[in-house]
């Protein structure tokens, strides 16, 4: 998804190979974008080059797909243009997933394989191709794995002028983020973000000091990039400013509010969490509760979601150690200056320790958990304290609304030894009817 220049519209990228733009205030489909196939769009951007505006779409068609913006044009369908003859001869023989533009005049692009192109949009023609670096030793890339995958970059758009600093950031191959030199294409940097799996989405701050990432068990990075491979390369990570666990799966996408200073994570179960770029908590979107971006006492810090409380990687005595300190990543990057010698850089990974069902107790001995303070304040244990146990007092209490009541279940019974069989009614002859009728009158 992307909006244009004004924010008025949004546009939408779907499986069925097609563009549509939508008046977000009301849900009206404006118009439609459509191409020669209808193989699935991965990614999009919104363009804006002087007084030209173009939708660029890319995907499984391998194929730089670019939509001319007409604004309120009279036509509700509009195709592609054609394809770049540099994109036809020269461009990606895989699946494209993700395309990212950076001022004044470039667009990237990367693939399943690895491969990282930069075109200049005014020509039409590739800038510069950065292939993937080298595995380990005695390793190679497994193509049905997508181990060489480049699924997301990001521009450091302060140092696109700077050509001896690093201003392209990827994610990938294998999860590792690598900070790409593009004049000249050379990798300056190379880092894990978890101990245990590689990132799943990324995003800077415009001014190229803190880069924000998020991995498929729920964490979110802070890293300050302010002097990390502006004039030299590295072979140790940047300082992590924060880290916190925003959600229990995989994080799909972080976006930074740097008017308000604050973040927006999403992850695969359909949960949007608001943050502070500080990590504390604001809330869920979609709870009962709300709150005030102007009134930080609405917030929900010093609390965090309940989710991310009672999963059993957070429980004590469960723990993993998601949000520690990553495995340093050692490559033949040596902190030089301009003067190293150019060449791929081959990349060793130490062998770190992933999660597994294996390093986790068993069902039951986490139910026996959970049914114990401070988890849970049935318990006549009185010990519980903290975050968890206040919330499981506002936790909502399950309600009877059907069937037979507790209380009748609780009543006591007994046995009766004998009963005497109940006689046959006497047969009362008319007089006597009439006789009794009398008394009763």
């Amino acid at each position: 998804m992307a909006f244009d220049s004004t924010q008025r519209r949004l546009l939408t990228a779907g499986q069925d190979g097609m563009i549509r733009s939508w008046n977000f205030n009301n849900g009206h489909c404006l118009q439609v974008f459509k191409k020669d196939n209808k193989k699935e769009f991965t990614s999009l951007a919104y363009i804006s080059i002087n007084q030209n505006r173009f939708i660029v779409g890319v995907g499984w068609d391998h194929r730089l797909n670019f939509f001319p913006d007409m604004g309120d044009h009279v036509h509700h369908v509009h195709y592609a243009q054609k394809y770049w003859p540099d994109d036809l001869n020269h461009g990606h023989q895989e699946d494209i997933l993700c395309v990212v533009f950076c001022h004044p005049n470039c667009i990237a692009t990367s693939s399943f394989d690895g491969e990282i192109i930069i075109w200049n949009m005014v020509s039409g023609h590739i800038f510069t191709r950065i292939l993937p670096p080298n595995p380990p030793e005695g390793t190679s890339y497994n193509p049905l794995e997508g181990d060489a995958a480049v699924s997301c970059l990001v521009f450091l758009e302060s140092r696109y002028q700077k050509r001896n600093s690093a201003s392209l950031v990827a994610n990938g191959p294998r999860g590792l983020v690598h900070f790409w030199r593009i004049y000249n294409p050379k990798l300056m940097g190379v880092f894990s973000v978890s101990r245990h799996d590689g990132a799943s989405a990324m995003a800077a701050m415009s001014n190229s000091t803190f880069l924000f990432t998020g991995d498929h068990h729920g964490v979110v990075c802070v890293w300050d990039i302010r002097s990390y491979c502006l004039v030299k390369s590295s072979s140790k990570p940047p300082r992590m400013a924060a880290t916190w666990r925003a959600h229990i799966d995989s994080i799909t996408c972080i976006e930074i509010i740097e008017q308000r200073n604050f973040l927006l994570t999403s992850c695969v179960d359909c949960c949007v969490r608001l943050w502070t770029l500080d990590g504390h908590y604001i809330g869920t979107f979609g709870q009962s509760h709300h709150w005030n971006i102007n009134n930080s006492s609405t917030f929900e810090h010093p609390m965090v979601p309940y989710d991310v409380l009672t999963d059993p990687i957070d429980i004590p005595g469960c723990q993993t150690d998601l949000t520690s300190t990553p495995d340093v990543v050692t490559t033949d990057v040596e902190e030089t200056g301009d003067d190293q010698e150019e060449g791929d850089l081959a990349v060793e990974e130490v062998v770190s320790s992933r999660v597994s069902s294996t390093s986790l107790p068993p069902v039951d001995s986490l139910k026996s958990r959970l049914s114990q303070r401070p988890y849970s304040v049935h318990s006549t244990d009185a010990s519980g304290h903290g975050k968890r146990l206040r919330h499981e007092k506002h936790k909502p209490k399950p309600q009877d609304r059907g069937g037979l009541p507790n209380y009748f279940r609780s009543l006591a019974y007994f046995n009766v030894d004998s009963i005497e069989p109940p006689g046959h009614p006497a047969v009362l002859s008319g007089s006597t009817r009439q006789g009794r009728c009398d008394e009763l009158l």
